[in-house]
Parts: C-alpha cells; structure tokens; sequence
C-alpha cells in the first residue's frame, strides 16, 4: 500500500522556493497520497496564493508571526493527525529535490515498514561540483569515505542506508507513530537545534533514524539569511541552543570549557584589553549574547528575524 504522507514547508522569506519543490513532487507523484502544507511565517505572497490556487493536494496557512522551525512545522503535525496520514516529511524551501526523490522516500517508508525517522546526506553546491555538508552523526567511516569519494570522482552516490542519531532538518520525515510514542519537537528553541535535540530524545528512549543515501538534497545553507544583520540572528541562536543541547545531552560539566571560557574571553578580550576582532565583530558579540541568555535560562524567540530583514 502506497504511504500518505504530509509534506510540510516553513518559508519565511522566500516563498517563491516553494514552487521548485513543488514542482518536483509533482514530478515525483501523480495520485492522491499526499498532502503539501506551506507554513508562511508571518509573510504572504500573492504569488504563492495564485500557485497553490492552481494544484492540487495543497494548502497554505498564514501565520501572524514566525515562530520558528519546531512551531511552525507543528501545525502541519496537527494537520497530519487530524486527517490520519502515516507521517510528516519536513523540507526546507532553500533545497533541491530531483523529480522522483518523493517516490523514492516513500519506497523506504513501505520497506522499512514506516518505523525509523529518515533523513539524508545533505550537499552544498560548490563552482566546480557538490560537497559534504552533513552525513549525520556518527557516520560509519567506509560510508563517508565512499560517498566523498563518490563526489570528487563525479559518480553516482551509491544507494546505501546506515543508522545514526542525528541528522540534519532539512530534509527529515518523521512517522506518526514517532509523534504519538515520542512527542513532538521542543518549541521553546526557535530556529537552531529543536531538531537534534529531539533526535537525541527518540533514540535514548528505544527509537530509530536512519539516514538513506538515495535521498541526497543539495542545500543552499543560509540562503535566509542573507544580510549582516541576519546572519548575527543566527549566531546568537545557534550557540544558544547549542548551549542547551549540549547540557541535555552531555550534562553540567560539558559546559565548563565551551560556556565559561568563552564569557571571560570575550570579556577580558572587549573591554580589558580592547581587542579589535572583539569590539568589531557584531557576530562575536551576538555569540557572546547566546551565551549569557543561556546562562539566565533564556528561551523561546527573543529576537524575532522579522525586525532584521
């Protein structure tokens, strides 16, 4: 039997993104069994509007404000529960599919009798070719040196799948009996990290993710944020969630070296002795803010990307 699956895409900024996915699952399916939910976080785009108009197996929700990828990506969660499917595949608008890459995630589904997380190596587009953004964690070395290898040679990834913790969001499809035993993603992190540290829950309590190498995207990473201003938005949540997966996972002394030693660099390093690198760089400082807020117990979205464009 044919899975049913939610497909589910948070586009903040770049809405128009939206129609290069769609295009390819549409490439990839013809029949009923699926359903693409588009989260626009707090933006809108008559154009978008007009195209969903036009296909079917396709809605959009316009949310007031964004709230980030965990929040975000729940409503479609609310949506894949109320209307029975089998499980959501979670997509960024920055990625590139190939026109039967649906097809192939659902033959894994039916294979593997919808029971792991599924995930995928990530690449990123270089002038000459593709290269390695993220394989997952850990990744067994025969498998990484054969798809590096793979690359640099210019050949066909070979289709191989391996276990792992960790794999990265952009491209993850998560069954609905995964959220009915392990819940969903923590939405007090906005943005960076909800998404390791729910892996990291799934496997601890019994769970399984596996990466498959057929299902390889190339990622644009970072194509949101796009100016200064957003990329220091980044930094600061990055380390602060960093921060924050790091203590869930490793504990309280995991912390001494990357949290502290930090604080008192940046510290000594901006105001005693005046380092340049320190008083000009806005990322060092927005890294430094990640930290403190982390020490104070700070969560949910503190600065909101919407005021930085």
């Amino acid at each position: 039997m044919t899975p049913r699956i939610l497909i589910s895409i948070v586009s903040w900024r770049y809405l128009d993104n939206v129609a290069k996915i769609v295009s390819a699952i549409e490439s990839s399916l013809s029949d009923d069994d699926y359903l693409v939910v588009i989260e626009t976080g707090g933006q809108k785009s008559e154009d978008v509007e007009r195209y969903i108009a036009e296909h079917n197996n396709m809605q959009i929700i316009y949310s007031e404000a964004n709230e980030g990828f965990a929040a975000s990506h729940a409503l479609s969660v609310k949506i894949m529960q109320e209307k029975g499917l089998e499980g959501i595949l979670l997509l960024n608008p920055d990625i590139e599919l190939r026109d039967n890459h649906i097809k192939v995630l659902k033959d894994y589904i039916s294979a593997l009798n919808n029971d792991p997380v599924l995930g995928c190596p990530v690449f990123f587009r270089t002038e000459e070719d593709l290269e390695v953004e993220y394989l997952g964690f850990p990744v067994p070395e025969d498998i990484e040196s054969c798809i590096i290898n793979s690359l640099k040679q210019k050949k066909e990834i070979p289709s191989l799948i391996y276990n792992v913790k960790d794999i990265h969001g952009c491209f993850m499809y998560v069954p609905s009996t995964v959220v009915r035993k392990y819940g969903w993603m923590d939405t007090m992190y906005f943005l960076y990290g909800e998404e390791n540290e729910y892996l990291h829950r799934i496997c601890k309590n019994g769970g399984s993710v596996k990466i498959a190498t057929d299902l390889y995207v190339v990622h644009e990473n970072g194509g949101t944020f796009d100016n200064e201003q957003l990329k220091c938005v980044r930094e600061y949540y990055r380390t602060r969630n960093r921060l924050y997966n790091n203590y869930i996972i490793n504990g309280r002394k995991s912390l001494l070296k990357f949290n502290f030693r930090f604080v008192f660099k940046y510290i000594i390093g901006r105001y005693l002795f005046r380092i340049k690198s320190f008083r000009e760089n806005n990322k060092t400082y927005y890294n430094f803010l990640g930290h403190i807020h982390f020490i104070f117990g700070k969560r949910g979205k503190t600065l909101d990307p919407n005021n930085y464009v």
